[in-house]
Parts: structure tokens; sequence; C-alpha cells
């Protein structure tokens, strides 16, 4: 039995890493394509024309490392939100072109640099935009000793992180484990994100945290229960 559980697990590891190579392969396919026709075409059918073309390369062998019966069976919304995770983290072209400027951020400094964390019990929320722009979506958060855990989707998705505390008013969230497409796109397990109380006006926490080392702000609102 030990042995079959040990070979289980390493065969389903085995499939998510070569799923997440090849993911990263479609997207590093992308962002040359990006490159190398961006004089040809607008930016929106750029983007389109070179997502086409990767994965008419790159299907067959997704397909293989996830192990599916045909192409059809390829998740597409996963395919996008990975590839999507890829260019914002590794593309400087997609980075330029298709995210927002992060210099117009204005950075701000902390007001407040102790008693921040016995502030962080229970139950909390924040919005930010979805998918679709003109939608936003709501994150519940519960703090409990070393563990932030949210929920999004309408609660039907679940994300696991640890706390690290550097400061009394900063911390590192890491992230372990995820069944949001969104979230697990953009992060693999072990990966840290500082965060830094920037003010705490009642109820509402405001939060710096990093991405690509600039900074971004959003306001956590403390609820009894979501």
């Amino acid at each position: 039995m030990l042995k079959f559980l040990l070979v289980s697990g390493f065969m389903i590891i085995h499939v998510i890493v070569s799923g997440q190579k090849e993911y990263d392969s479609l997207g590093k396919d992308v962002c040359k394509c990006l490159k190398k026709h961006n004089e040809r075409k607008t930016k929106d059918v750029l983007m389109q024309y070179c997502l086409e073309n990767g994965i008419v390369d790159h299907a067959a062998r997704i397909r293989e490392a996830e192990r599916l019966n045909s192409i059809t069976g390829i998740d597409q919304k996963k395919l996008a939100w990975r590839v999507t995770a890829y260019l914002s983290k590794e593309c400087e072209y997609f980075k330029k072109n298709y995210l927002p400027d992060p210099s117009l951020v204005q950075k701000r400094e902390p007001q407040i640099t102790n008693g921040c964390r016995d502030h962080f019990k229970d139950w909390f929320y924040y919005v930010q935009p979805s998918a679709a722009d003109s939608i936003m979506d709501t994150t519940y958060v519960h703090f409990s000793d070393d563990i932030c855990t949210e929920w999004t989707n309408n609660r039907t998705s679940k994300t696991v992180l640890t706390i690290t505390w550097i400061t009394e008013c900063q911390f590192d969230l890491t992230f372990s484990q995820s069944n949001d497409i969104i979230k697990s796109s953009f992060s693999n397990p072990g990966d840290k994100y500082r965060h830094t109380v920037i003010d705490i006006n009642g109820d509402v926490i405001t939060l710096e945290t990093l991405f690509d080392k600039h900074p971004y702000y959003f306001d956590m609102i403390k609820i009894n229960s979501p």
C-alpha cells in the first residue's frame, strides 16, 4: 500500500510539473510573438494572433502533459490564466503594453507602526476587479494564528497561506495551496508576498503589497462572518 501511495504521489506531481512547464513554454512563445509582430497589428489583434498560433503549436503537448484523451479536453480558462500569469511576471513587452503602468501608483508611507498584529483576527473581506473590468469580486479572509484562508468565487474556491510576522505591522503571506484557478496560476507553493499595514481606521485596514517590486494598495474590512 505504501509503495502504491508513493508511486501515485510521484505521478501526480509529475503531471502538475509537466503541465506547468508546457503552459510556461506557451507563454514564452506568446511573449516572443508579441515582440516580433508588434508593428503589424493592433494590440488586441496581436494578442489574439499570438495566442492562437501558440495554442496550435502547444496543444498536443499540453494534452499529453495533462493526460487528456483529446485536445478538446484542455481547460481553456486554466490555459488562459496560466499564460496570463506567465506574461505578467516574465514578459517585459506584455507588462509595458498590456498592464496598468505601476509608476502611476503613488507610494504611501505607513501611518501606523505598532499595535497592528492584534487586529488580524477572525473575518475580513476585500474587493478587487475580476477578469471582467466592470465587475468587482469579493474575497473573504479568515485569520487564525499563523494561517490565512481566503474564499473566492462566491466562497466556492479556497486558498491557504501561512503568516510570518516580520515586524509589528509587516508580515509575509506564503502561498500553500488553492483551488482558485487565478490564484493557483499566479502562485506556486512557497511564494511569499510581503504586506505592510499602511493605516487602521476603525474596521478598515489599509495594506500595501508588492507585485514585481511595485506597490499596490487595498482595504480589508472587518466583519462578523461572511
